[in-house]
């Protein structure tokens, strides 16, 4: 029951191994949470009126989540606690001496790594609340999609349910318009 969880593939891919498809679900996450990608989300926020600091808080949380300890965000929180006699029974219990000092260092590192990113996520934060026209940035996503998109735009047009739930959405809007 353990793999029973949101970081592990539990049923067949029919197209990739269960290491590909796996890959493909961090690569995500990966590509989703870079810093430059935050601050984008950070600068949308802005621009429709939500707190670029509340903004911060919960991509911090999901970035530490994933990146540093590895697990979906609604399984994370800030520290993780770990008890040494919490093991399963077939394994033998880590020894005082060894599993205290590598669970002190492993903390000590996990929150270096996460104060870094503070910091820099800290500094974006303030320069979009310095910027006078932040309220006025745009880019494609916060652009409203026009009836003659849904032909150019690729997500309308990269696989065939996506084709025809444009189809679908031009004859609803024909019938209220008609």
């Amino acid at each position: 029951m353990n793999k029973y969880d949101l970081e592990h593939a539990c049923t067949a891919h029919p197209r990739m191994s269960k290491a590909e498809w796996e890959r493909a679900y961090a690569l995500a996450w990966e590509t989703y949470y870079t810093p430059e990608h935050m601050e984008t989300i950070m600068r949308r926020a802005a621009a429709r009126r939500i707190s670029p600091g509340k903004m911060m808080f919960l991509l911090l949380w999901f970035w530490g989540c994933v990146t540093i300890e590895r697990v979906h965000p609604l399984q994370g929180g800030y520290l993780r606690r770990k008890v040494r006699t919490d093991r399963r029974p077939s394994m033998p219990r880590e020894p005082v001496w060894s599993f205290y000092p590598k669970y002190i260092a492993e903390t000590v590192v996990k929150h270096v790594r996460l104060f870094g990113m503070i910091w820099r996520m800290a500094r974006v934060r303030r320069s979009i609340k310095r910027d006078p026209a932040a309220r006025d940035y745009m880019d494609q996503a916060l652009t409203p999609v026009m009836e003659e998109d849904a032909d150019t735009l690729e997500m309308f047009n990269v696989t065939e349910s996506a084709r025809m739930a444009g189809q679908k959405t031009r004859k609803r809007a024909a019938a209220v318009d008609g």
